[in-house]
């Protein structure tokens, strides 16, 4: 029985992806799947640069918009929910399409991810309190006497890996460590092709600028100001990676406009760096493309696919 295949797409934020995802997709019958985890959440496709409206009609997406800002999901749930979603499309005689600059969710789409059992969210919810009364040092010691290893990963202000080390060894009796060190499984059972873009870093920097102003025109700041009026805290960890306390305390007249500009820039800037570090070192590209050129991309898919596809 032929294997089916799928491609992986990842690229730092600002890089092209969502314009060569679609043109994959329309090459291949292909279906795209997000593998973003800014763009799983609601209210702000701006903000998160999802696909427009007019992309999301070029060809079918999964997995985009879809849970409320507050909401947890776990890297688990997203191998699981992203394997059922791959498996329809292949059903359907068509191919998937992963696109996304988390290079998490990737890596478990083509090496799978060890198995940890997920945590109640009961578990965490009383660490959070624990958190607020007992204060950070308390459980970092804690966590020192249970996970050295995990506990020396975590920097000083990251309460998120703080907790999430507790809540492991909480529920399950072993800590992280011993569950990371396990044989991992649920990689993906199909032929993947795996493909990058990445920009230089000039570039990059001019792209992410340019986009900001872009965002702007396109209603950026009402969209946050609608989204903070919804009762969400711009310390979610959904909202924190997105830069929008910046915007909060501009909104606040803490800080002018410039300000909350050049900080939402700087922090876009780091994160593509942490996405192209990752790319570098980690990710399995069997081919990087240095600019987002649709029709060069397409031809080496179509060179290299393991068998007709399309």
């Amino acid at each position: 029985m032929t294997q089916s295949t799928a491609i992986t797409l990842f690229g730092p934020t600002a890089s092209g992806k969502t314009g060569l995802a679609i043109a994959l997709a329309q090459a291949f019958n292909g279906i795209i799947i997000n593998a973003d985890s800014r763009q799983f959440y609601k209210y702000m496709p701006i903000l998160t640069a999802a696909p427009s409206a007019e992309e999301y009609a070029a060809a079918p997406h999964e997995l985009y918009e879809i849970f409320e800002p507050d909401q947890s999901f776990s890297a688990g749930e997203y191998l699981r929910l992203a394997t059922k979603i791959a498996a329809e499309v292949v059903a359907q005689g068509k191919m998937p399409i992963f696109v996304g600059g988390t290079g998490l969710y990737l890596d478990m789409l083509l090496h799978g991810i060890s198995p940890m059992p997920d945590v109640p969210a009961e578990v965490l919810d009383a660490l959070k309190e624990e958190l607020e009364t007992r204060g950070r040092d308390v459980l970092f010691d804690e966590l020192l006497q249970v996970d050295a290893a995990w506990a020396d990963k975590i920097p000083s202000a990251d309460t998120q890996r703080l907790l999430r080390g507790l809540s492991v060894y909480r529920h399950t009796g072993k800590n992280l460590t011993y569950w990371q060190q396990q044989p991992k499984e649920g990689a993906l059972p199909y032929s993947m092709v795996s493909l990058a873009v990445c920009r230089l870093r000039v570039e990059q920097v001019e792209r992410i600028e340019a986009r900001f102003e872009i965002q702007c025109e396109a209603g950026l700041l009402e969209e946050v100001k609608a989204l903070l009026a919804r009762g969400y805290s711009p310390e979610l960890p959904a909202l924190t990676s997105l830069g929008v306390q910046a915007f909060s305390d501009y909104f606040a007249e803490v800080i002018p406009f410039e300000e909350a500009r050049e900080k939402y820039i700087i922090q876009q800037r780091q994160y593509a760096k942490r996405q192209s570090t990752w790319l570098k070192n980690s990710y399995p590209a069997q081919h990087v493309f240095e600019n987002a050129d649709a029709a060069n991309v397409v031809a080496y898919v179509k060179k290299i696919l393991p068998h007709p596809s399309f």
